[in-house]
């Protein structure tokens, strides 16, 4: 099954502010580790390193699996398996807790991710 990821970033809020926010675009590792299995340990290692020493970091992507985007969320310290699961882009339930601010991220970012692919243009500005 092929996985196409169209964004994927890994990265924390520092005391949980956006200012202080550092993350790290990982789209092209994701997807090169995509190559060696669809289950992908999220940690700084397999992520490229710290992008946010101290913090606790949170991953997000966007992929395109079977014709359909689907949004992945999660901290580092977990597994995903981008061969199920994830949320259809375009209709994304917000989980309770930590991670519901990344949720609303993601989903907005999928909603222009989409927008720039149907208009021919890459998924993030500035990406090839």
């Amino acid at each position: 099954m092929d996985i196409y990821v169209l964004w994927a970033v890994y990265g924390a809020l520092k005391a949980g502010s956006a200012q202080g926010g550092q993350a790290a675009d990982v789209t092209a590792l994701l997807q090169t580790l995509l190559k060696a299995g669809s289950v992908v340990s999220i940690n700084n290692g397999s992520m490229g390193g710290d992008p946010c020493f101290g913090f606790t970091k949170a991953f997000g992507a966007c992929v395109v699996r079977q014709d359909q985007k689907y949004l992945y969320a999660c901290q580092e310290g977990q597994q995903v398996d981008f061969s199920t699961g994830g949320f259809a882009a375009g209709a994304v339930q917000k989980p309770d807790g930590g991670l519901a601010g990344l949720a609303q991220m993601a989903e907005q970012a999928a909603g222009s991710c989409a927008e720039r692919v149907e208009a021919g243009l890459p998924p993030m500005p500035g990406k090839a």
